[in-house]
């Protein structure tokens, strides 16, 4: 159960390698709110999936990265 939790879940290098995007841009977006996650200590913890709905959504509609209007959380 635990490793499957696990799975779930990525950390901002993981994003970083998914999207081409910086680290610390992901970081700024966790930290906006335009990404799903949820910061303990000093790492920010993000949904797997979410992260890849939102960052193809983000490309489809060729949005600044940190618009989330068009892109649900």
């Amino acid at each position: 159960m635990e490793a499957e939790l696990l799975n779930k879940v990525i950390g901002v290098n993981d994003a970083h390698l998914i999207s081409g995007l910086s680290p610390g841009h992901i970081k700024n977006l966790c930290a906006a709110g335009a990404i799903e996650s949820k910061k303990i200590g000093q790492t920010w913890i993000i949904d797997r999936e979410k992260f890849k709905d939102w960052f193809e959504c983000s490309r489809n509609n060729k949005t600044n990265s940190t618009q989330t209007k068009y892109c649900k959380r």
